[in-house]
């Protein structure tokens, strides 16, 4: 019995042991899994940035191409307005529209330059005149008003 019972004892560290082996190589399984699924990770987010970069690349050679040949497009409108605009025939009456044109920009610079001169002599007169322009109004409403009672005064007289 005492050799059966050490039997047992030996058996139940062997199990105790085999048991402890495995929660051992299944912690190393795990870890190792993990690891291995990290790495993994690591290598598609790499892989998928070189393919979005491509993308990027290819996308950005696209969208430039586009540009340019809407450029060119535009380019070649403005050509086409131009050779529209300027024929033989519209020559001459773009010349004389531009020479028009010039004429009555000079004349409205040379009205601006006069207003602006007498702006100036208004101005250089002083805030007197004022008074002055106001009782020459006054003047001139009396007047107004002596004339139009002279007026009704002859039609009464004949």
């Amino acid at each position: 019995m005492k050799d059966r019972l050490e039997e047992l004892e030996n058996q139940k560290r062997a199990q105790e042991e085999y048991e402890t082996a495995i929660k051992e190589n299944y912690f190393k399984y795990i870890t190792t899994l993990l690891e291995s699924l990290k790495i993994m990770e690591n290598l598609v987010e790499k892989h998928i940035i070189e393919i979005q970069l491509e993308q990027y690349a290819t996308n950005t050679e696209s969208l430039k191409v586009q540009c340019d040949a809407l450029l060119l497009k535009i380019k070649s409108l403005y050509l086409e307005i131009l050779v529209e605009t300027y024929t033989k025939e519209t020559i001459p009456a773009l010349k004389k529209i531009s020479s028009e044109l010039t004429k009555q920009t000079q004349e409205v610079e040379g009205e601006i330059q006069a207003s602006r001169m007498r702006l100036n002599r208004y101005e250089s007169v002083g805030p007197e005149f004022n008074a002055v322009v106001n009782e020459y109004s006054q003047l001139r409403e009396t007047i107004k008003q002596k004339k139009w009672t002279l007026e009704k005064l002859k039609s009464y007289c004949p």
